[in-house]
């Protein structure tokens, strides 16, 4: 159910299937390591930027859990899974508005720097609306810490998300919503990696980046959008110098528009 490629050259391969195994390959020889015995099958993969990393999260788990890989001339992978973080629901107060933030996770996005990871939740969950942008830590251990969020207008969903490869003084995150709305969400940070870190590891204390807790709002100054588009975003991919997606039309007969310019990317339709 899951495919990710290593970020390195010549790098490993993770996939997933229905079963609670899953397996990473390295793509010299193609041979495997395979772990077993998970509560439920994996849902989504990630790998930090380093390709040493591989974060995931297992279906109706509402946690996040992570191998490590040493070893340069065969897989090297850790024997077992360390939960890093829980991403039970919890509530915030917020402006004097209460938001239900957590659940199991849908999709994972991790910026290239390691800082920022964001998280996606499954229809299901009451912050199935949100984005969580949560601050990574890659040494001495992974530690995953509480972020902000972004949320879509009304009445949307996110529905795929991404991070630029080269982006200078922080991350930027791009969010397809389930109106077919892109919009751009620059993440400027303020505490680096090396600072005393939070001893928690769930959404249960607020942190943030240069946008004041909890929403890096996605119609925030600076944040380049598109608009108006009757087809849903399926897939993103951002690299250096553009971003390309795929899209599911909504209709049969595809409704003709102009979407707003971008300032700093192009944006291409998938075929």
């Amino acid at each position: 159910k899951s495919v990710s490629w290593s970020p390195v050259v010549g790098g490993l391969v993770f996939a997933s299937g229905v079963s609670s195994v899953f397996r990473v390959w390295e793509t010299e020889n193609w041979t495997c390591e395979k772990w077993t015995n998970f509560s439920g099958c994996c849902k989504v993969a990630c790998w930090s930027p380093r390709g040493d990393i591989l974060l995931f999260a297992l279906e109706d788990d509402p946690s996040l859990y992570y191998l490590t890989f040493h070893s340069s001339d065969s897989i090297g992978g850790s024997p077992v899974a360390v939960k890093c973080a829980d991403l039970s629901i919890c509530t915030h107060l917020v402006e004097g508005e209460e938001i239900q933030v957590g659940g199991c996770v849908e999709a994972m996005s991790w910026d290239p720097t390691g800082e920022r990871l964001a998280v996606t939740f499954t229809d299901g969950s009451p912050s199935a609306d949100l984005v969580a942008v949560l601050r990574t830590r890659l040494k001495p251990v992974l530690e995953v810490l509480p972020g902000g969020f972004v949320r879509g207008r009304s009445g949307e969903l996110p529905q795929a998300i991404a991070f630029q490869q080269i982006y200078a003084g922080g991350a930027l995150l791009a969010v397809g919503w389930t109106s077919g709305r892109l919009s751009f969400t620059p993440l400027h940070f303020q505490n680096p990696s090396s600072s005393t870190s939070s001893s928690s590891s769930s959404f249960s204390s607020p942190a943030t980046d240069s946008v004041p807790y909890p929403a890096y709002q996605s119609a925030a100054p600076g944040v380049v959008q598109s608009h108006g588009s009757p087809e849903q975003i399926s897939s993103l991919s951002l690299h250096h110098g553009g971003l390309n997606y795929q899209h599911q039309q909504k209709q049969k007969q595809k409704q003709k528009h102009k979407p707003a310019t971008p300032l700093l990317y192009s944006v291409q339709r998938g075929n």
